[in-house]
């Protein structure tokens, strides 16, 4: 792998991805970033075996490739090139190193294969469907509080999203008190409120579809 990339953009690309990154993770490879190049384009992974965060990015790509490199300690190092720099990547001895080039700068990073990688991008079946971050961080602001922050019951401290022919519909749920998707214009009827902590969360989205 072989390419050059301008700092600005690049610094872009890690920043979106390396938030997802732990700073102590007991598995090395999730500490990690990986960099596939090609077709004059750099794509940047991230995951923490829950999320994954992907970005791309222009580039000038002579030698396609793909590596993964430490994500925290990459974006330091780019982050403190100066502006308007252009940077170069190259993987040396066999793959086992990546060489960062910025100017007279030069850096070496040892790597790690992209084989054991989490690819957590790849979906099949399912439901999809498009929404802009406006709208979806409305619907998650309604709920999130309802959410569990205990770690024993993992179903409880995320967010069940069910979609209809109109809108999707996220549910949280803690047990104890959950809210439908726009409270403003839904609410159970008396002798449903009595039994809502009894559903689990996709049992509730077909309630709300059932109220609305």
């Amino acid at each position: 792998m072989q390419l050059s990339i301008s700092r600005e953009t690049f610094v872009r690309a890690l920043r979106h991805t390396s938030n997802v990154v732990e700073k102590r993770s007991t598995i090395a490879i999730l500490g990690n970033v990986r960099l596939h190049a090609q077709n004059n384009r750099l794509e940047t992974t991230a995951t923490d075996n829950d999320i994954a965060v992907q970005g791309t990015a222009e580039a000038f790509v002579d030698k396609p490739g793909t590596t993964t490199v430490g994500a925290l300690k990459l974006f330091e190092i780019i982050n403190k090139i100066p502006e308007g720099s252009m940077v170069g990547l190259e993987l040396a001895d066999g793959g086992s190193r990546l060489t960062v080039t910025a100017g007279k700068s030069k850096f070496s990073l040892a790597t790690l294969g992209a084989e054991a990688f989490p690819d957590m991008t790849k979906i099949s079946g399912g439901t999809s469907f498009t929404l802009s971050a406006v709208n979806l961080k409305k619907l998650l602001d309604r709920v999130q509080f309802a959410t569990s922050a205990d770690e024993t019951r993992a179903y409880l401290t995320g967010v069940s999203p069910c979609h209809s022919s109109r809108w999707p519909s996220p549910t949280a749920h803690r047990r104890h008190r959950w809210p439908p998707p726009r409270q403003s214009r839904y609410s159970l009827p008396r002798r449903r409120r009595r039994h809502a902590r009894r559903h689990s969360p996709p049992q509730m989205c077909e309630r709300i579809e059932e109220v609305g």
